[in-house]
């Protein structure tokens, strides 16, 4: 039995919204500019009650402001997940496979046990490239038909 670590894309797969107002000047009076995707949350909530997955982590072009902001505002959704690579931050951005790589080296991942789930088919090819199993977001449905194939769920 294979063993995966699950990377998920944050921006259109976990969580959208307005990200230009997920910033410091964000006032707890107004309302969230960014909402959960039920659909996404209940993927990522069925790898972590899997036996076959051994954890899971958010690689996003989000930049770690928007992070923090998860952390601070939107707990429910960082709670879930391992860790996050923050891309947008970084030099390179998904789909460029410097992205994967430093997600691989930062949390000592194998390529080859990895599934990616993003809602660009940009970086599912670039994720594939790089050696993970890319799935493509754009029905939950078939993403848990995908996952239940791959033995994960």
């Amino acid at each position: 039995m294979t063993n995966f670590t699950v990377l998920f894309d944050i921006n259109g797969v976990l969580a959208r919204g307005n990200w230009s107002l997920a910033d410091d000047s964000y006032h707890p009076t107004q309302p969230i500019p960014i909402e959960l995707i039920p659909a996404g949350i209940e993927i990522l909530k069925a790898c972590n009650n899997s036996s076959s997955v051994l954890k899971t982590f958010g690689l996003t072009n989000c930049t770690q402001q928007h992070i923090t902001f998860l952390h601070r505002h939107v707990p429910e959704l960082t709670f879930e997940l391992n860790g996050i690579i923050a891309a947008g931050s970084l030099a390179w951005k998904k789909p460029n496979y410097k992205a994967f790589l430093f997600a691989s080296h930062a949390y000592k991942l194998d390529p080859h046990t990895c599934i990616f789930i993003d809602d660009s088919p940009i970086n599912i090819e670039a994720a594939n490239n790089f050696g993970m199993i890319g799935i493509l977001f754009d029905e939950s449905v078939k993403v848990m038909a995908q996952l239940v194939e791959l033995g994960a769920i």
